[in-house]
């Protein structure tokens, strides 16, 4: 009976190549650790991403929104420039105006001096008249 026959020999030179192999369980159990260590990021990265991708749209919505306001005021701006021309182009003809009434008020101004004048004139002429008058009917008496 040779060595080779032997059970324990046939054990050992068979378990021989095994010794110092990593076990293919732990290293299994290492690479699904590692595996679901990187899916954890991966699927936290994908929350992350859905969730910007909502605040980008409820920002997308917020500024078409702000958008319309903008553009809506803008359209009041514009009524308001055309009433600020409308306005301005009626304050140059009131002021047209008010200087040729003002003209006419200083022409009546003045008239109204003369005429007042020429009455102090009359009734000087007139109390001038009524003394030559007193002193023809003093000599007739």
């Amino acid at each position: 009976m040779a060595l080779r026959d032997w059970g324990w020999f046939v054990i050992i030179q068979k378990t021989r190549p095994l010794i110092g192999m990593p076990n293919p369980e732990e290293e299994l159990r290492l690479l699904e650790e590692k595996a679901n260590a990187t899916y954890g990021v991966y699927k936290e990265k994908l929350d992350t991403k859905a969730k910007l991708l909502e605040e980008d749209q409820i920002i997308e919505e917020d500024k078409k929104a702000l958008l319309k306001q903008i553009e809506s005021e803008q359209g009041n701006v514009s009524q308001y420039h055309e009433k600020q021309a409308v306005m301005t182009a009626k304050k140059a003809e009131l002021e047209v105006e008010l200087i040729s009434y003002q003209d006419k008020l200083v022409k009546t101004e003045q008239k109204r001096v003369q005429a007042t004048n020429d009455k102090k004139e009359l009734e000087q002429e007139t109390v001038t008249v009524k003394k030559d008058i007193g002193d023809v009917e003093m000599v007739i008496q």
